[in-house]
């Protein structure tokens, strides 16, 4: 199997309001073609005054760019503010 990238993903949503349940069931709907969710990986952070992240790890082609392909995409998604990559590593998984 060829190499591909383990990304670690934060996803900040617009205000305290937003249902990170359903944000998280959203989330595969708009992974860009070629990436893969990993599943069973969600996770809240909280940040501050109520406010909690969404993570997640997905995998990606072996590719430059990738980054801003996936910020991009997950930005797109109704109540969210922006997503980020917070970590990334190649791997044989």
């Amino acid at each position: 199997m060829a190499k591909r990238m383990l990304l670690v993903m934060k996803v900040l949503p617009e205000g305290t309001e937003v249902d990170l349940e359903k944000l998280q069931s959203e989330v595969e709907k708009y992974m860009p073609e070629g990436f893969e969710l990993q599943k069973n990986t969600f996770s809240t952070q909280d940040l501050a005054f109520g406010l909690k992240a969404l993570k997640f790890r997905c995998f990606s082609p072996n590719q430059e760019g990738v980054t801003d392909i996936i910020e991009k995409a997950l930005g797109k998604m109704p109540g969210v503010q922006r997503a980020e990559v917070e970590l990334m590593s190649l791997t044989d998984l």
